[in-house]
């Protein structure tokens, strides 16, 4: 594959090797110990990318030039003479959970896995600004005593070719009976899907797409003895300063103190007990009555109980703050706004919404903001099929200035976020 990025490789292969002697302070070995968080900082650093892998996102990392490469760091182990490993791809717990699989057939199964996974892919790549043919897994394969950089691209699922197979990849005019995972193909890439752990996974084909030359990856016998006598204190200043950066996670929400540094705002209410999206307010509110209203005219609820568990977060009402979107590199400006302070919108309001609409309707079109509406309010159905239903919104305390940066959050992110008061109430 042509490298659309820059890549380090003599950085990356020089960090991970020295992670790869210090294996015998976690494991016993035989084979080095390299963590799967290592290596998705690994290859952030290596190629002065961003780190996304802590923010539920299908992609690990976001690179190029333009920011608009997404990558799905992997690291598995390959023993043998083996060529090939099943991997997971995707954990479908929260959308399972609210019934989508039940009461369906494994034909049926394999295709709601296969439209879910395309459609969080496609949201995520829009959320982001990612270039999707530009996208690829890139992948850090050990086997014996070496690593093996296994890159191939990162496609959606072709539903209308979705074939079930045998477990040795054989197609089969149907699925077969028992509790087995569902395994299919698409023609071009082999899946399976678990029902009972709510994992997709892919097969990865080192016979297939890019290999780089191997990286001898050596285990230091006396890690423990040279710990002992100050052997880190002798190690190169920037290795010793790059491995430190490799541990380090920034603004990731489960490092950072919910009220304080972060909130949630759901863009759905559930006053009657069941979860909806209003017709005529929040993100539908350009279909409210009262004049005409163009498409777009809409804003994110913040709930009165966050003012009431998070006072201060939110500046008062109509101050202007800078919001940086997931797409952009340069924030918008946002303001408090309405009654009660419940309305977070942008100036101008559109630059907001525009973002907001291409995740949840993967069929929009910016020309749609150019005529008069002319399709049916958002539902909480349309938040369910792209994963999404609501914002996580992070304050920079790094800055002087007013500054905050929104993205996308998982279903039921909101209630989670309520739970921690919860259990920080009753501790």
């Amino acid at each position: 594959m042509d490298k659309l990025f820059d890549f380090d490789r003599n950085l990356y292969q020089e960090l991970l090797q020295s992670v790869a002697g210090m294996t015998m302070l976690f494991s016993d070995g035989p084979h080095a110990y390299i963590d799967y968080r290592f290596v998705e900082k690994l290859f952030v650093r290596s190629t002065k990318g961003r780190d996304i892998s802590r923010s539920d996102k299908v992609f690990d990392a976001i690179v190029g030039e333009e920011n608009n490469i997404g990558v799905g760091v992997k690291t598995f182990v390959m023993g043998g003479a083996g060529r090939t490993s099943l991997e997971k791809i995707q954990e479908f717990t929260k959308f399972s959970g609210s019934g989508a699989f039940d009461n369906l057939q494994k034909p049926e199964i394999a295709i709601k896995a296969s439209e879910y996974r395309n459609n969080t892919v496609l949201a995520d790549s829009k959320e982001f600004g990612i270039e999707l043919d530009k996208s690829i897994y890139h992948c850090l394969v050990r086997s014996g005593n070496f690593g093996i950089i296994h890159e191939e691209p990162y496609p959606l699922i072709d539903i209308k070719n979705i074939e079930p197979i045998d477990l040795r990849g054989r197609t089969l005019t149907e699925f077969p009976d028992g509790s087995k995972g569902i395994r299919f193909t698409d023609g071009v890439n082999t899946y399976s899907y678990s029902k009972s752990k709510s994992v997709l996974m892919k097969v990865f084909d080192l016979q297939l797409h890019t290999n780089l030359e191997p990286i001898p990856l050596e285990i230091d016998p006396d890690i423990w003895d040279k710990i002992a006598t100050g052997y880190f204190e002798s190690i190169e200043i920037d290795k010793k300063q790059s491995l430190s950066n490799l541990g380090r996670v920034d603004d990731e929400p489960e490092d950072l103190i919910p009220g304080i540094d972060y909130v949630v705002l759901p863009l759905y209410s559930n006053k009657s007990g069941d979860k909806v999206v209003q017709e005529k307010s929040g993100i539908n509110q350009w279909n409210a009555g009262g004049r005409e209203r163009k498409y777009g005219e809409a804003y994110i609820p913040i709930k009165s109980i966050i003012h009431k568990l998070a006072p201060g977060f939110f500046p008062e009402r109509d101050k202007p703050f800078e919001l940086l979107l997931p797409n952009s590199k340069i924030p918008v400006s946002a303001k408090v706004c309405q009654d009660n302070n419940k309305a977070l919108m942008s100036n101008p309001n559109d630059r907001l919404c525009r973002w907001l609409y291409k995740v949840i309707d993967l069929n929009f079109s910016d020309y749609d903001f150019d005529r008069t509406p002319n399709r049916a309010p958002f539902t909480y159905e349309d938040l369910v099929r792209v994963g999404r239903d609501s914002v996580i919104v992070i304050k920079d305390r790094s800055t002087s200035n007013l500054r905050y940066e929104i993205r996308f959050a998982e279903l039921n992110s909101y209630e989670e976020f309520l739970d921690l008061f919860d259990e920080r109430d009753a501790i």
